[in-house]
């Protein structure tokens, strides 16, 4: 996940406030922006879902 970014693609997301609040929290806990968060949580679910752990339909 330590990935170069060539270019950003900026992108508008709306949330639940109960997940937005996580988001926010995680990202604070662990020194991230909200948008490095994000992406960070992304890239989780995609290996995730390569491994097969999770199926997303």
């Amino acid at each position: 996940m330590s990935e170069n970014i060539s270019h950003i693609k900026p992108r508008q997301v709306r949330f639940a406030e109960k997940v937005d609040s996580h988001i926010r929290e995680s990202a604070k806990r662990c020194h991230r922006s909200i948008q490095a968060e994000i992406a960070y949580r992304m890239e989780l679910l995609m290996k995730l879902e390569e491994k097969g752990d999770v199926v997303i339909q």
